[in-house]
């Protein structure tokens, strides 16, 4: 009826003011109530994206405890396993000292064995040399005791060669220290005494 009266230009200014006026309030209410359900639209929207968040967000701290536990878990079993690995490095470090001490005990006693058996070899080199010389020793006064004396006072001499016979007799084998040197010496000695007497023997 407002349009009607319009448009027939029979209302005053101040009713088309007003009529004007009510035509803008209707537009704004209208915009306004688009306005409103957009809004309320976004509204519904976001409060969907923030259920999503909020399960999402309830996901990634079941997940996240799950991963704190297994990496206590694990922190607990790199600690066993270190702790365990320390004490085998340890009982090892042991083994190989104990080991190492044994082989330089070992090692030292083999040198000193070895030692030993060179000194053993020695003396027994030594003494076979000795006992070599004093049987040929005895030989040489045995067959010297045998030859018939052929000079005035050579019964004599064969008389201190059996002398010196039974005293080499109960000496074999001899244990000095006598070297090569002097027995070949006293060899030489019988020799001469036997060829020509005791009291042509050369003062030594």
């Amino acid at each position: 009826m407002v349009k009607k009266l319009q448009k027939e230009g029979s209302l005053e200014p101040q009713i088309r003011d007003l009529i004007h006026r009510i035509n803008e309030l209707q537009q704004a209410k209208k915009k306004s109530s688009e306005e409103l359900g957009e809004a309320q639209d976004l509204w519904e929207a976001l409060h969907r994206e923030l259920d999503s968040l909020n399960g999402e967000k309830v996901h990634l701290e079941e997940v996240l405890s799950k991963k704190q536990e297994a990496l206590r878990i694990l922190q607990l079993h790199c600690q066993t396993t270190e702790s365990e690995t320390q004490r085998l490095h340890t009982e090892q470090l042991e083994d190989l000292t104990g080991q190492h001490k044994a082989l330089w005990e070992f090692q030292m006693l083999e040198q000193r064995l070895a030692w030993e058996i060179r000194a053993l070899e020695s003396s027994k080199a030594q003494l076979l040399t000795e006992e070599n010389l004093a049987r040929a020793k005895l030989e040489l006064v045995e067959q010297q005791l045998r030859l018939p004396p052929v000079v005035e006072g050579v019964p004599a001499v064969n008389n201190g060669l059996k002398a010196e016979l039974e005293e080499f007799r109960g000496q074999v084998p001899i244990q000095t220290q006598s070297t090569p040197e002097d027995l070949a010496d006293k060899k030489e000695r019988f020799k001469y005494e036997w060829t020509w007497g005791s009291s042509a023997l050369p003062k030594g």
